[in-house]
């Protein structure tokens, strides 16, 4: 049986692997996926952050503007300012 090199600083369970268990092309690829799903995974986080904050700036700028509609209509001046 084949056996990849002894790396010191592994246990002795593992430092035995028997080569016949890595295809270093589908480890490639699996990689790669993986990659490329975090990469997705990481945008679309991204994307809804920036959603958020756009609907927390939207809904901010929509309770200004009303707080600043009542203010005016109780003001004493109202009909002044129209």
């Amino acid at each position: 049986m084949k056996t990849a090199p002894e790396l010191p600083h592994l246990s002795r369970n593992y430092q035995t692997i028997p080569t016949e268990d890595f295809n270093l092309c589908q480890i490639s690829r699996v990689s790669a996926l993986i990659h490329e799903e975090y990469s997705i995974a990481q945008r679309l986080e991204l994307m809804r952050r920036r959603s958020r904050a756009h609907e927390h700036d939207h809904d901010s700028t929509s309770a200004t503007y009303i707080a600043v509609v009542q203010l005016k209509q109780s003001s004493p001046f109202h009909d002044l300012n129209s």
